[in-house]
């Protein structure tokens, strides 16, 4: 497995941002995960007949070969898990949106889905955390491959493309990979305006040029563009931070898995097909999910509790050298990852006993001024955690007017 960056000692200690979850197992902040999870289940079931309204020929489809591994972790029977990717990929029609040379993956998730327990998890995994890249093989040109490097973590795809991706995420995490699918902005962009927008509650007004972005604070429905840019903005949270994108990105899965499982676009055959179009023309996918496969995957999501649905973000701290990135709060993050790999969701008491013993482990020698109150046992993270949930309520509340 690979070496991971110990978090401790120094200005490491675990970062508290009021509305950033960052040392906590599961978030569970009201109805829009239950939203983004059947998403979810009714994108890979609508993707699965795809073929019915002639367009699953649209997906691209990319060999990864990881037979050629020396190790890879142990597979758990029932257990599917699904690395998703947003693209950052700056060619084409996303060349609007930069000149960045080469592609990285903006958005990285495990979507793990238990069968046997009903359960599903949805890890994000930071584009900014500074992780051991593995050795990677060249892929072609644009992709020259490496020995193995300390680096960022979506750095391992402009070495050596989606492969070196994902034999990283694996190193990383412990969790075997079954598949992977990655999207690029365009198709976000696509989706967003296949749905007749999406409602979201923006809860101050947000200038970021970087994002190509201007809204007002309230209530309003995003068209394409603004959901695209309002998902890469980082200036449009209060930290201007990676983690704090990562909430926005979840507050927009949730808002477009709404309005995708509302009657407006199901009962209508044109809107499911504009939704399909939208969704497998920037899609690329290993070539093992075929379309069978997700109606089976379909087959096996359809009886999802969705009470059972978490986002998790592992136990992270400042990255000595750069704090505007992180590093994996080791010991915590990896029974997080264990816990994932084997289909295991943690009792919420165990969660808060975990999440409180590590703060102060992780914050070491770190504490004082600079740690917030890092193991001075002040506030459990938990109890930060719904004062943040209760924050995203008033929120919502002064939205709704």
């Amino acid at each position: 497995m690979s070496r991971r960056r110990r978090a401790g000692g120094g200005r490491a200690a675990v970062r508290r941002s009021p509305g950033l979850l960052r040392a906590v197992w599961r978030l569970s902040v009201g109805g829009w995960v239950a939203c983004a999870a059947t998403g979810l289940v009714i994108t890979a079931s609508l993707t699965a007949y795809a073929g019915y309204y002639g367009v699953s020929g649209n997906i691209a489809t990319a060999h990864v070969d990881t037979g050629s591994w020396e190790e890879r972790p142990e597979r758990v029977e029932g257990v599917h898990n699904i690395l998703v990717m947003g693209s950052d990929v700056r060619t084409g029609e996303n060349a609007e949106y930069g000149s960045t040379e080469g592609i990285r993956p903006d958005v990285m998730i495990v979507a793990s889905v238990d069968a046997d327990k009903g359960a599903v998890t949805l890890m994000n995994l930071p584009r900014d955390l500074m992780t051991d890249i593995p050795p990677c093989d060249p892929a072609g040109e644009g992709f020259p491959g490496t020995p193995g490097v300390f680096d960022q973590l979506n750095h391992a795809m402009a070495y050596g493309g989606v492969e070196c991706q994902w034999k990283t995420v694996e190193e990383i995490t412990g969790v075997r990979l079954d598949h992977f699918a990655m999207m690029d902005f365009a198709g976000f962009k696509d989706i967003v305006d296949a749905v007749g927008g999406v409602p979201m509650c923006v809860p101050q007004a947000v200038d970021d040029p970087k994002a190509r972005l201007r809204l007002e604070a309230g209530e309003q429905v995003l068209d394409g563009e603004q959901a695209l840019g309002l998902a890469r903005s980082r200036d449009s949270t209060e930290f201007g931070s990676d983690l704090g994108r990562i909430e926005n990105q979840q507050r927009m899965m949730g808002a477009i898995a709404r309005k995708v499982t509302s009657g407006e676009i199901l009962s209508s055959p044109t809107a499911v097909y504009a939704f399909l179009d939208a969704v497998t023309g920037s899609l690329t996918t290993d070539d093992g999910l075929t379309v069978d496969a997700m109606a089976d995957l379909a087959v096996t999501m359809r009886d999802v509790d969705l009470e059972r649905v978490s986002f998790v973000t592992p136990p992270l701290a400042d990255y000595p050298a750069d704090t505007d990135k992180v590093v994996l709060v080791e010991e915590p993050a990896n029974r997080l990852f264990a816990a994932i790999a084997e289909g295991e969701v943690l009792p919420e008491e165990e969660a808060e006993a975990t999440a409180g013993g590590d703060e102060e482990e992780s914050g070491g020698q770190a504490g004082g001024e600079d740690s917030d109150g890092a193991g001075t046992g002040e506030a459990s993270v938990v109890d930060e955690m719904n004062a943040m949930t209760a924050a995203a309520d008033e929120q919502a509340d002064a939205c709704a007017g």
